[in-house]
């Protein structure tokens, strides 16, 4: 299968179906709308009955001032999800688990999950968005769709698509998701230690261009997808996806490509977890 072979059609369907588990976060600190901050990407998951964004660690630090939650905290997250809905959280409606804190910028660890606790929040996102379940049978999935020359889409809405404008109390917030498609390449897939990373080469169509930065993206899902093409119909079908991946470096885009970083499968499904289990 070659990528430009693969019809626009197909990269509709694979958004439509990644939008569900896919979520922009933003904070307001204190009430105040002018303390308005869009944070980056996440993917609802759920682990051992928890329930939850994954997503990473310096998308909720890396901002000034930090955001904190829980019943000490200060920040509501605003999670803009699929239908062109947008979610208000209390901070003691949720709480953060710290996975992996970042040693450096390219190879992190850099994850964190914000736990949605039982209640009302919980039960409209329920209603609304597909939670990805991290248990061994979709851990075992991913590993199977990660074989080189798989397809490869990393997931989430950036930047420099966002058109942000606050009046009063009411914030304007307009937002894209997108789904970069690529393909995965001997050498994508490392280790250090006991955290696993995939690099995920974007590439796009010859008559785009890659943007200049993917600031918003950190945190959105890399995802797995297996697409087939019915040849008594002529038509194209996605299969089976699977969550492979969080997004959190990027590098500087050369000859019309630009790689991701990502932690990879062992540490988003098993090592991340360790300190929770």
């Amino acid at each position: 299968m070659i990528l430009r072979d693969i019809p626009r059609t197909v990269d509709l369907d694979i958004v439509n179906v990644l939008v569900s588990y896919s979520v922009a976060i933003c904070r307001i600190r204190d009430n105040d709308p002018s303390t308005f901050t869009p944070l980056g990407s996440g993917t609802f998951v759920m682990r051992n009955g928890l329930y939850g964004i994954l997503t990473a660690h310096h998308c909720l630090h890396e901002c000034s001032p930090e955001v904190t939650i829980d019943e000490q905290g200060r920040d509501k997250l605003l999670l803009a999800i699929t239908r062109d809905r947008c979610l208000i959280v209390d901070p003691i409606g949720m709480r953060e688990h710290p996975l992996a804190i970042p040693e450096s910028a390219e190879f992190g660890p850099d994850l964190t999950f914000i736990e949605i606790f039982p209640g009302q929040y919980l039960d409209l996102l329920k209603a609304i968005v597909s939670f990805w379940n991290l248990d061994q049978k979709h851990e075992d999935s991913a590993l199977r769709l990660s074989a080189t020359k798989s397809l490869i889409v990393e997931a989430g809405f950036p930047q420099g698509n966002y058109r942000t404008m606050v009046e009063g109390s009411t914030i304007y917030h307009e937002l894209k998701f997108l789904g970069f498609v690529g393909s995965l390449e001997d050498g994508d897939i490392s280790e250090r230690g006991k955290w696993d990373y995939i690099k995920s080469t974007l590439r796009y169509r010859a008559s785009e261009k890659l943007p200049e930065t993917l600031k918003g993206v950190s945190g959105g899902g890399i995802w797995a997808v297996k697409v087939l093409l019915l040849t008594n119909r002529s038509e194209w079908k996605i299969k089976e996806y699977c969550l492979v991946g969080v997004a959190f470096y990027e590098t500087e885009t050369i000859d019309s490509r630009k790689d991701v970083r990502g932690h990879f499968v062992r540490t988003i499904y098993q090592s991340a977890w360790e300190k929770l289990q």
